[in-house]
């Protein structure tokens, strides 16, 4: 198959687990009464069930591990965990709240484990047209801050019914697009399983 397919197959595969999965999640929680009640930055009507990200995670994990290559899942193996960690952090947040410090060490350790173990990291300017590269402490420091700055943006912005989730959909599929257009085809699959999630959702 051509990586447009896989693509496109991945999409779908994530958008049809999610839907499935989803009404299940929240009988259950419907049933166990867990709520994210309005109030503060919270500003929806009405009690909502919490965990919905739980669907988004089972419908991109399961897309991405049907159809990227087994030969090139390597290459995603610590961003996957790291992912599983946040994952669980969040639910477990969801089900009994944690303190702010035990999420932010959290985030850190996943963090650091994409960034020191999986090589993900921003080690100079030159996307932006500008000739500095940073020294490997830096460009380690920088790139830990900015994915705990986005994980906490997201959260912040989690206030209103699907806002954090419609943001999130735009930049995916951006990013899925630049990937597929400068041949980062995996890359662009494994977005375009995270369209498909939230998109469900």
């Amino acid at each position: 198959m051509t990586p447009i397919l896989y693509i496109i197959l991945g999409f779908f595969t994530a958008f049809v687990i999610g839907i499935i999965t989803l009404p299940e999640i929240i009988k259950v929680i419907m049933g166990r009464e867990v709520f994210d009640s309005p109030g503060g930055r919270k500003i929806h009507v009405g009690n909502i069930p919490t965990m919905g990200g739980a669907a988004v995670f089972v419908g991109f994990t399961l897309s991405a591990l049907i159809w990227v290559p087994s030969a090139d899942f390597g290459t995603f193996k610590y961003l996957f965990f790291a992912l599983v960690l946040l994952a669980f952090t969040g639910i477990r947040d969801d089900m009994v709240a944690l303190s702010s410090l035990n999420k932010f060490i959290i985030q850190l350790l996943a963090a650091c484990v994409v960034v020191g173990l999986g090589g993900i990291s921003i080690g100079s300017l030159y996307t932006l047209g500008i000739d500095i590269v940073f020294p490997e402490w830096l460009g380690f420091a920088i790139s830990v801050f900015v994915i705990v700055g986005l994980t906490n943006s997201f959260n912040l912005v989690d206030g209103i019914d699907g806002l954090a989730a419609s943001i999130a959909l735009v930049c995916i599929l951006f990013l899925g697009v630049w990937f597929y257009m400068t041949g980062f085809t995996n890359v662009a699959l494994v977005c375009a399983s995270m369209c498909g999630a939230v998109l469900a959702f």
